[in-house]
């Protein structure tokens, strides 16, 4: 009988410490070994290694030899192949071995709503605590600064997918403290537009011009020679005009100039309507018709960010920012916050969810579709099915 599995050890040692068993009328306490072959216990040296001294159970799928201690005393094996239905093997290894994106995409119709409902807010939880891991990382890296972290945040995400790195890149170039030094949103958009390349070389353009003049300026003013951007790092191919860098650093800059606290901002966000009126702050005029330098839009003017991409940064950057300050805190209810607020928001749209809907999956909310990528990402790609209620569920024993 197992009175306490013990803990995983990540170090070198036997699989789990501390474990607490009964086997037969003693109750032992040390520690448990996990092998397939009863004979890798050998092949791995631990009979040379005093560590393994202590080894109260060997659970083995094939017990192919018997282990000894030092001492000559055997030490007590669990056989797992023993005890295992045929059935149940063979389920798991059409999963291992399935050709689908999905391993299990043909059954998924099998298994019982709630179980799935498990599966993506788990997923869902998994991948905000693995941001957050790494945003709280961030903030060690800045001194616990959070405005920084959370301007840095930002800048990343505001760069969506395709320019995300330049971004990244960009506000490691000036940091949000020297924004703050600039007088208005003309100087704000002069240095980032100048630290990412697009002011290097003059242009007939008049607002060009202007901005290169005040970059000149800043750029000497504030020690920003070192670092820059060239513009060939910035990605145009293939994206929609609304979507170019140049446009999105316009943008960008009219937020940070528009928000001086942006920690506080961000995480009072509770809705759509409340994204929409901070991730829209209104650009400078010639931004508003222009979505690169020297090229006037004619046609209808420009709007500033769509709901697809203020959706975007709320998911990767309010709610990671929340679930952050949680678990930084010890605060639960920022994360819970979070998670409320996904399940506010309409369900992402791309290849990866669409060939979870043609399996038969439910997509309500943007919950539901992070969870789901993230199981795609982490859990089906890798194969781990076991670790998924869905897989746990149909490898289930009859």
């Amino acid at each position: 009988m197992v009175r306490s599995p013990g803990y995983l050890n990540n170090h070198a040692g036997p699989d789990f410490h501390e474990a607490r068993l009964r086997i037969g009328e003693v109750e032992w306490a040390g520690q448990v070994e996990i092998h397939i072959k009863a004979s890798d216990w050998l092949v791995h040296g631990h009979q040379e290694d005093e560590a393994y001294e202590n080894v109260i159970l060997h659970v083995v799928w094939d017990n192919d030899t018997p282990i000894t201690r030092r001492d000559g005393s055997l030490i007590p094996v669990l056989v797992l192949g023993d005890r295992t239905p045929p059935d149940l093997v063979r389920r798991y290894r059409q999963l291992l071995t399935s050709s689908f994106l999905i391993p299990c995409e043909t059954a998924v119709g099998q298994v019982p709503a709630l179980t799935l409902l498990s599966m993506k807010e788990r997923a869902a939880n998994s991948r905000l605590r693995r941001k957050s891991i790494e945003l709280v990382k961030l903030l060690k890296g800045n001194g616990g600064d959070w405005e920084e972290t959370t301007y840095q945040v930002l800048a990343r995400n505001f760069g969506f997918k395709v320019n995300a790195e330049g971004f990244s890149q960009l506000c490691r170039t000036v940091s949000l403290l020297t924004l703050r030094k600039c007088g208005n949103l003309e100087q704000t958009e002069a240095l980032l537009l100048g630290q990412a390349g697009f002011l290097d070389d003059p242009e007939e353009d008049p607002y060009h011009q202007k901005l290169r003049k005040e970059y000149q300026y800043l750029s000497h003013k504030f020690g920003l020679s070192k670092g820059k951007l060239h513009r060939a790092r910035w990605r145009f191919l293939r994206l929609r005009p609304a979507n170019f860098p140049t446009l999105r650093i316009a943008q960008f800059a009219a937020m940070i100039q528009q928000t001086p606290n942006l920690l506080s901002s961000l995480t009072s966000v509770n809705n759509l309507e409340d994204a929409r009126m901070l991730f829209q702050a209104p650009v400078s005029p010639y931004w508003q018709k222009h979505y690169r330098f020297n090229t006037a839009y004619t046609e209808t003017g420009i709007t500033g960010l769509g709901d697809d991409s203020i959706r975007s940064l709320v998911i990767n950057t309010i709610c990671t920012l929340l679930t952050a300050r949680g678990l930084h805190t010890d605060d639960n209810r920022l994360e819970e916050r979070a998670l409320h607020l996904m399940s506010s928001l309409p369900p992402e749209e791309n290849s990866i969810i669409t060939h979870w809907k043609t399996v038969g999956m439910v997509v309500e909310n943007a919950l539901d579709s992070q969870g789901l990528l993230e199981q795609y990402h982490f859990g089906c790609q890798r194969r781990q099915c076991l670790q998924c209620p869905v897989g746990a569920w149909l490898t289930k024993p009859d």
